[in-house]
């Protein structure tokens, strides 16, 4: 090797020892988790700053968080807190009324995420003017030229490494040639490579350059200036993809077998897009090396099928059909192990990145894999059409459809995965649904609960806000569970309203609402996969009437009964018969020991609408236990409905 080409090695193994090194892990697409106040919902000022945290270390300007809203000469300033992690945002004090706010941010990987969420000050904001943007913040305008650059990254990469693979394989036919004594075959019909180099650096600095500031190119430039900038965790990746496309150009003006260096930064390049990629953080290193693996063999099997494509035409028409056949035969071989292992990786990835089969047509990033996947079928269809012209030598492999139409379903195939890259994945997505918490209750609280086939339903209305705590059976395990569920409000003399339900958190569920005038009914419907779901309706007593002494009064009774007589009826699942009623006899004080509720000073108990058989009371315990008593006209304790985690108790009493 040439001394030149020695010193490029050298500097070819330090940029590679920079992509090991340095790159940490990201989530390729930072997501807003939550904000304060909660995005969606009102809450009582005064409020002078708000505050934004995300799911990795962002970049941002003071600029970079606008609100608008009722205040006069409104202005805001971002200052990152917490690692990188928070964005504080002062206002200045904000008046009574609903809040837009738009936001833009660099995430770690160099991907600029941007979105929007609402927000209320004070007690009259109307829940429909919170309803238009109030998730936690989603991927928006950014998407496109993002996409745009990663295609053309995706491109270049493929050009310039499947070109030197398809360098390699007709190199390798004329060894065969030369070692046979047969005449020399005609030059190749390969790719431009230094030309796609330039044009994969010129995307990574595209896509330095939105990094570094995401709403204006031309600060984007002025920022190219800055080294620190340059090594910030935003910016940091697609600089280092610039300077590997550099190299590898470089490279491609050595001489002779010397070139093939140029190679090295361009499965660097690979390796950056695949610590860039979503699995990095989901899977570590191995996912990184996973997503790396699939891109270079992806990019090597486009690019190479192009160059011996155009070879083989070129030496066909130059009366070397033999050897176009050879070419072709040699790249079909090695292609199939390059399909399988491109497929594999990317199976495999799939399987890691989609947390159930059923994100594939319920979420964004699965219905573009799906739409991926359906170009591989396509592809894979040309192939096996490909294969069988082989076999028989048909002209119509190098000179008919197939020869157009294959380099289009790649290059179609490209487009596709640079869309994918760009797309959150599911389980970021729902990291970020679940970790919005709604805001705290205000004012007095209604708890009501319920037993929906085998799910524990809790209900809690306060001023503004509906909450809904769902669990089943192994909520134990809490995390692992997924639930659905929507909700109805009705109200006397008016058809059900739906309410829109965000998640707040495993099995939690919120939304904003008016609770308005005395009569208004709540309707749940409640799923969970692996058991059985159902519906409850509950009457919501607003606003509630506290009647701590009436239950007090009443617990003592109970507790200084002699002998009770309780028939009980014990069910874990409503959706099923009514179970037989079970005769107990005790005391009163002893019943009570059993009970969650013995102790009425920590509890906040509300009157229900009676019903006929008397008086009726109500009251939650710890958000785990929902208790409805029935008092006789002595007030003492005549019925009781108790809803505990995945139980619910009927009983009546009578005294002696």
């Amino acid at each position: 090797m040439s001394r030149l080409g020695a010193r490029i090695a050298v500097a070819l193994a330090v940029l590679l020892g920079t992509v090991l090194g340095v790159a940490s892990p990201a989530w390729a697409h930072a997501v807003l988790l939550r904000t304060s106040p909660a995005g969606g919902y009102s809450v009582a000022g005064p409020l002078s700053q708000l505050r934004l945290t995300f799911s990795e270390p962002v970049s941002a300007s003071p600029d970079a968080v606008r609100v608008t809203g009722p205040t006069p000469g409104l202005r805001s300033a971002a200052i990152a807190t917490g690692g990188g992690r928070t964005l504080v945002v002062a206002t200045g004090l904000l008046h009574d009324g609903p809040y837009l706010v738009r936001w833009q941010v660099t995430a770690d990987d160099g991907d600029v995420v941007d979105g929007s969420y609402t927000f209320g000050v004070g007690s009259g904001v109307a829940p429909d003017a919170l309803s238009g943007a109030g998730r936690a913040g989603s991927p928006a305008g950014s998407l496109v030229p993002t996409a745009v650059l990663r295609w053309a990254l995706f491109a270049a990469l493929a050009a310039a490494l499947g070109g030197l693979v398809g360098q390699a394989l007709t190199g390798r036919l004329r060894r065969l040639a030369a070692g046979v004594g047969a005449r020399p075959l005609p030059p190749d019909a390969g790719l431009p490579l230094r030309a796609a180099c330039l044009v994969g650096g010129v995307a990574a600095l595209a896509l330095t350059v939105h990094a570094l500031d995401g709403s204006s190119w031309a600060a984007g430039g002025a920022d190219l200036l800055s080294w620190s900038a340059l090594t910030g965790p935003g910016a940091r990746l697609p600089a280092l993809e610039v300077a590997l496309f550099v190299a590898s150009a470089v490279s491609l003006a050595l001489p002779g077998k010397a070139r093939r260096i140029a190679a090295v930064p361009l499965l660097a390049v690979a390796l950056v897009e695949g610590m860039r990629g979503h699995l990095h953080q989901q899977a570590g290193t191995g996912g990184a090396l996973l997503i790396a693996v699939h891109v270079a063999l992806a990019a090597a099997w486009t690019g190479a099928l192009i160059v011996v494509l155009r070879t083989a035409v070129a030496w066909r028409r130059a009366g070397r059909g033999n050897a176009a056949w050879q070419l072709a035969g040699l790249y079909s071989r090695s292609a199939l192990v390059a399909y399988l292992l491109v497929v594999g990786t990317g199976t495999l990835a799939a399987v890691l990145i989609l947390p159930t089969p059923g994100s594939l047509v319920t979420t964004g990033y699965g219905q573009v894999l799906g739409v991926k996947l359906l170009v591989v079928a396509v592809v894979t269809g040309l192939a096996l059409h490909s294969r069988r012209l082989l076999r028989r030598e048909d002209p119509a492999l190098l000179e008919g459809r197939s020869r157009r139409w294959q380099p289009r379903a790649m290059a179609l195939l490209l487009a596709v995965a640079a869309l994918l890259v760009s797309v959150s994945p599911p389980r970021l997505t729902a990291l970020a649904q679940q970790t919005q918490p709604p805001p705290s209750p205000t004012g007095p609280v209604v708890e009501l609960g319920a037993l929906a086939g085998q799910l524990t339903v809790g209900v809690s209305v306060s001023t503004g806000l509906l909450r809904l705590q769902v669990s089943n059976p192994a909520s134990d395990d809490r995390e692992g569970q997924t639930y659905t569920g929507n909700a109805d409000l009705v109200r006397p003399g008016q058809r059900p309203h739906a309410v829109r339900l965000r998640p707040c958190g495993p099995g939690c569920f919120a939304a904003p609402v008016d609770v308005g005038a005395p009569g208004l009914g709540v309707t749940v419907r409640v799923a969970s996969p692996g058991w059985t779901g159902g519906t409850a309706a509950f009457g919501v007593p607003w606003p509630p009437v506290p009647v701590t002494a009436l239950l007090t009064r009443a617990l003592d009774a109970l507790r200084g009964a002699r002998r009770v007589t309780i028939v009980e009826q014990v069910t874990s699942d409503t959706s099923r018969p009514a179970p037989v009623a079970v005769t107990l006899h005790d005391t009163g004080a002893a019943l009570l020991s059993t009970e969650p509720y013995s102790d009425p000073a920590s509890l906040a108990p509300f009157a229900l609408p009676p019903d006929g058989t008397g008086r009726r009371v109500a009251f939650g315990v710890g958000g785990t236990y929902f208790v409805e008593l029935t008092l006789d006209a002595a007030g003492r304790v005549a019925a009781e409905r108790l809803v505990t985690p995945n139980h619910l108790i009927e009983r009546t009493l009578t005294y002696r």
